[in-house]
Order: C-alpha cells, then sequence, then structure tokens
C-alpha cells in the first residue's frame, strides 16, 4: 500500500532565544511540544536551513567549502550554466563601538527603487572587470566574475547582527574580496540613495555581502513529488530537478490524494532569530503550531503516512499514527527541546 510522507523544514524553530523561561507561551505552542515528545529523534546533514535543504538534494561543499547557493537560487529564474556565481546582497552597517554590525535591508524601509539605483551604479562601475550581473531580485543580485576564484565565504544568515570582519570571505583570493568589500562600500557611501535615506533618518545601504560561491552542480535528484516553498533556493532546487513548485499556501489543501514524499519549506521562524525576538519568535511558533496540526490531522488516518520536521540544526523528528499515542512519554517543556 502506498503511503505519504511530508517533509517540513522550519528553520529557527529550535533556536535558543533569549528570555524564553519568562514567556507565557501560546496554547497553539502546545502541539508543537506534544510533537517534539512523542516524535523519534535522529541525526542528519546540515546546520541551517541551506545547508539542510542542500545534503536533502545530494548536493555537497565544493572544494573552498561553500554551497553552491547563488548558482541554485538563480536556477528558478534563468537557464542553468556553466558559470562560477555568487550571491551580492544590499547591507546595511551599524557601528557598534570598535566594530560593525550588518544587517540585511528588509526591514530598514529600503525601497525596491533605491536598491535597482544602487545596483545601476554597481554595474557601470564594475563593468570593465568583465563581471556579468544580474539584479533581477534587488535584494539579491548574481555576479559571475571573470574566471575562477579560491574563495569561502558565509551566507548572510551567519552575519545578521554580528561583526562583519569575523566572517571576511577567506581563502587564496581573500584579500582581492576583502578590497572588494571595501570598494563598493565606497562607491555607495556618497550616492544621492544615502544621502536622502540619511537626511531622512534612516540607515544607508552600506555595501554588498558576497557569498555561496560555486557552479550548478549536476546531476540534481530529488526524492520528492511535490515542493512547497516561496523562497528562491527553494524554487532553484525544484527547476534543476523538474519537480513541481506550489507555494506554501498551497499546502493548505489536502496532501492524501497524492502518494510519495512532498517537501515543504516553513520559513517564518527564521528572521525573528536572526533579529533576537523573542516575542516575535513565539508568536510564530504558535502559529506553525497551528498550521502544523492541521497536517497532522490530514495524514495520520493512516498508519503508514510520516511526518518528517526538520528545525535546520542537525536533527530530525519522525512522526507518525504510533507517535500520535504515546502518552507515556514525559512531557518536556519547548524549551528543553531548544539549542544554543
Amino acid at each position: 500500500m502506498s503511503h505519504t510522507s511530508l517533509h517540513i523544514l522550519v528553520p529557527g524553530l529550535a533556536a535558543s532565544m533569549p528570555g524564553i523561561d519568562q514567556l507565557s507561551p501560546p496554547l497553539a505552542q502546545a502541539t508543537v511540544q506534544r510533537f517534539l515528545n512523542r516524535a523519534d529523534m535522529d541525526r542528519v546533514p546540515g546546520y541551517d536551513l541551506e545547508s539542510t535543504l542542500c545534503q536533502l538534494f545530494g548536493i555537497e561543499q565544493n572544494e573552498h567549502g561553500n554551497f553552491p547557493l547563488a548558482a541554485l537560487r538563480r536556477a528558478g529564474t534563468r537557464n542553468i550554466d556553466k558559470r562560477l556565481w555568487l550571491q551580492a546582497e544590499p547591507v546595511c552597517l551599524r557601528p557598534d563601538q570598535r566594530r560593525l554590525l550588518l544587517y540585511d535591508c528588509r526591514d530598514l524601509d529600503v525601497s525596491t527603487d533605491e536598491l535597482n539605483a544602487l545596483a545601476g551604479l554597481f554595474i557601470n562601475h564594475f563593468e570593465s572587470e568583465g563581471w556579468l550581473v544580474e539584479a533581477d531580485d534587488p535584494y539579491c543580485w548574481y555576479i559571475s566574475p571573470d574566471g575562477p576564484t579560491a574563495i569561502s565565504s558565509h551566507s548572510l544568515g551567519d552575519v545578521f547582527g554580528r561583526s562583519m570582519d569575523l566572517f571576511l570571505p577567506q581563502g587564496k583570493d581573500r584579500l582581492r574580496w576583502h578590497r572588494l568589500l571595501n570598494e563598493v562600500q565606497m562607491l555607495f557611501f556618497d550616492t544621492e540613495v544615502n544621502r536622502l535615506r540619511e537626511a531622512a533618518g534612516k540607515m544607508p545601504v552600506s555595501g554588498l555581502w558576497f557569498s555561496g560561491f560555486g557552479y550548478s552542480p549536476e546531476p540534481v535528484s530529488s526524492q520528492y513529488r511535490r515542493i512547497f516553498g516561496n523562497d528562491s533556493l527553494t524554487a532553484g532546487l525544484a527547476q534543476c530537478t523538474a519537480t513541481p513548485l506550489h507555494g506554501i499556501h498551497e499546502c493548505n489543501k489536502q496532501l492524501l490524494p497524492t502518494a510519495g514524499a512532498s517537501l515543504v519549506v516553513y520559513p517564518e521562524l527564521q528572521r525573528p532569530v536572526w533579529r533576537a525576538d523573542t516575542c516575535d519568535w513565539a508568536e510564530k511558533v504558535g502559529e506553525f503550531g497551528r498550521w502544523l496540526e492541521l497536517r497532522l490531522d490530514e495524514l495520520m488516518h493512516d498508519r503508514q503516512n510520516e511526518l518528517w520536521l526538520y528545525p535546520c540544526d542537525g536533527r530530525v523528528f519522525r512522526y507518525n499514527k504510533f507517535s500520535h499515542f504515546r502518552f507515556w512519554r514525559p512531557s518536556r517543556p519547548l524549551s528543553t527541546w531548544l539549542k544554543a
């Protein structure tokens, strides 16, 4: 008999949040707590959303320690090619004593017109370098440099809210990329965009963060019949594997008519973790609990159906109809499942 399995990636679900013990948890968090208490836990490769997703699709780090995130994200909207690609994300730098803390632009009232103006400036300035630059997404540009580069990088999620100096690119060509980071900061410093932003009391767009260096992997295989997600990496992996892609809200429809494995990327808890916003995180966990309860109700009619939950921290929690009746397991509070 065929069965349905649902694999859900929820980055940030098990992050250690400051002051979590002082909050009164929403009732909907009880669903998440009960799920974790009764599920079987195992270890899987991956330490964040990107590395977990790549590992699920059999994609390994390259010789420089990078997952080819730029090439994979770009594949969602562009033809796959054999060029090296990296992603350049506009960032704001906030001085803090003797260091600069790095943030992306998504929460800082930066308009697409402002970002497009900076993209045009960047393209004109670096035209002589022979680079290809695609800035269709104003928040994440794709750059293909002229020739290979030996560099390892950190994704923006690693750096968000932290000192950028601790996460600068490393490797044989690191000094070149350090110079480029500084050059972009100087290029953006005295632009009309930033003069107007500072006059309005807003943070300037200080530069770009380079990451995700690599070539598009071939071939990429998928174990999933359907993929649900709204982000560019999920879209790129669906395109690379010719797997039908649906928006996250389409997962609210009945899952049972389609047998086999489906993948859902549920990203709503990630940014509260980056911002260390415990109240917002707790609220989002409650919303996820309500969403999860509906998925469990749909799937648990058949004892062969399974739900796999990945907090994207190296663990996976597997739940089936037998798990549902493990009343004898101790009811540990949600905070005991969080990882530092």
